[in-house]
């Protein structure tokens, strides 16, 4: 019995042993820092991080929440254009605060900031 007992131990402890590597669950963390002062302020560059980081899950070609689209360039210059990415991102009156349950970094809000003051570079 105490041998039956030994494995069942053996078993269950070596059932807990459980060794996640974190690049492996979360692949964005490995991204390029989207607040990296090195990166130039173009879509290819940066923006699409940050956008693919926070926006993406929701606002995309398969997933138009709130039938906003931001899954390539030309549907992001089209919501910056319209004034509804800075809007939103800056939680401006009239506008869906987004993300909605968090803030996007400061650094991320200026670099978004100066691409649209850039004409949008692609």
């Amino acid at each position: 019995m105490k041998k039956y007992l030994f494995i069942l131990f053996l078993l269950i402890v070596a059932s807990s042993c459980y060794n996640d590597r974190y690049e492996e669950l979360y692949p964005l963390a490995n991204y390029v820092n989207d607040c990296d002062t090195t990166l130039a302020d173009s879509y290819s560059a940066s923006v699409s991080l940050i956008i693919n980081n926070n926006c993406t899950s929701c606002h995309n070609s398969s997933n138009k929440s709130g039938n906003i689209d931001l899954s390539d360039y030309s549907t992001v210059v089209s919501s910056a254009n319209s004034g509804k990415l800075m809007g939103t991102i800056l939680h401006t009156s009239g506008y869906n605060a987004m993300p909605p349950y968090s803030n996007l970094q400061q650094c991320e809000i200026d670099r978004l900031q100066r691409w649209v003051q850039k004409n949008l570079p692609q």
